[in-house]
């Protein structure tokens, strides 16, 4: 026997801000965020889904309007076919003025506000369990000491939480640290998690899903590529079969141009137009120039933010490096020979996600000690 269930996380009514966005640009995403919940919920209502696990940071306490909440709220209790659970997160903590704790919730909706909690469902054979936020922050690895499958063997065990995965035992978060160690010792059947924006399967049994994180509902941030959504799984004893459901209404795109002999700014939209053509209009994009380019070659980034005119937020970052003579200029005692000398050092030494910043910053000091206009990024 299988039970259908949905799990999202992340959804952060209330917020979706990024930086460089105009405020009816956050306007936007945060109509998005609410229209994105209501799709996903209208399917869980269409497909009778007996179980919704919504895995903390539903809205942000300090912005989210009380309008948007009700709103919510009631589109939660016109799930009757389902049993409806949402656990507390660091965004979404059961403070004495939550939300969760001054509006009256759905009969169908069972909240988990702070200390462990079960509710057994004997008409699915599941039991879920869950231990929220009282305040934003939360060290305990409250998951270590706990046991869902421990009682009730007939049962399906289900753990829903809001936290932070960690390498070990040893490491620790302010956002509930939950180790491998930990998901094992639950003895859960599904761990549904929230917290990390990107979907991730953490613990899989040959073709089943012992834990995992939904992702965000829509992403937030630049760091958050590729399709969000939520999962939709079938739970069966030792985990549960899962997909992810894409249904975000835009999605964060990074489109790098190596401007490597490139000599003309023409040159350089051409390239940069035969990736934005990839790229539905509705999403959020950064473009990101990147290579090397001669000391006299300056770039008109008016121009290239007109290419974005069509997207619904457009960004130009560049990471360029300026292809001085670097053996010639460290050459001698002058101050430019030595900060080219010891940031060829660093070069040599840095790490992979080190080696951009030296880069930048070897660029940004040169274009100074010349004289040239010196942009930040």
């Amino acid at each position: 026997m299988t039970i259908p269930f949905v799990h999202l996380a992340d959804v952060h009514l209330g917020r979706l801000q990024a930086s460089g966005l105009s405020g009816d640009q956050v306007a936007q995403r945060r109509l998005d965020a609410l229209m994105t919940l209501r799709r996903c919920l209208q399917h869980v209502q269409e497909a009778q889904i007996p179980l919704l696990l919504i895995a903390g940071d539903l809205f942000e306490h300090n912005t989210v309007s009380k309008a948007t909440v009700l709103e919510v709220r009631d589109f939660l209790g016109d799930l009757t076919k389902t049993k409806v659970f949402i656990v507390a997160g660091n965004h979404d903590y059961a403070a004495t003025d939550s939300f969760y704790r001054t509006l009256r919730w759905p009969d169908n909706v069972h909240l988990f506000l702070d200390d462990w909690d079960s509710v057994r469902l004997d008409e699915l054979g599941v039991t879920v369990h869950g231990c929220g936020f009282q305040e934003p922050d939360v060290s305990v690895p409250v998951l270590r000491d706990y046991v869902a499958g421990s009682e009730n063997a007939d049962m399906l065990h289900v753990v829903l939480l809001h936290g932070e995965y960690v390498s070990g035992a040893a490491s620790s978060s302010v956002y509930l640290p939950v180790s491998q160690a930990d998901l094992e010792t639950s003895q859960a059947d599904y761990v549904a998690l929230g917290h990390y924006h990107t979907p991730k399967f953490l613990w899989q049994v040959d073709d089943k899903v012992r834990a995992a994180y939904s992702g965000a509902l829509e992403p937030v941030w630049f760091s958050e590529e590729g399709p969000h959504g939520y999962f939709l799984g079938e739970l069966e004893r030792g985990g549960a079969r899962v997909e992810l459901i894409p249904v975000a209404a835009r999605q964060y795109r990074h489109l790098r141009v190596d401007i490597t002999g490139m000599d003309t700014m023409e040159a350089v939209t051409e390239a940069a137009k035969g990736l934005l053509a990839e790229v539905p209009g509705n999403d959020l994009v950064r473009l990101v120039l990147c290579g090397e380019r001669e000391p006299d070659f300056e770039i008109d980034f008016n121009r290239l933010q007109e290419l974005g005119s069509d997207h619904f937020a457009f960004f130009v970052r560049d990471e360029t490096v300026v292809s001085y003579d670097l053996e010639r200029l460290a050459q001698g005692y002058s101050a430019r020979a030595v900060f080219v000398r010891r940031l060829r050092e660093r070069l040599e030494q840095a790490t992979p996600e080190e080696e951009p910043l030296i880069r930048q910053a070897l660029k940004i000091g040169l274009d100074a000690l010349v004289g040239r206009e010196v942009r930040l990024p």
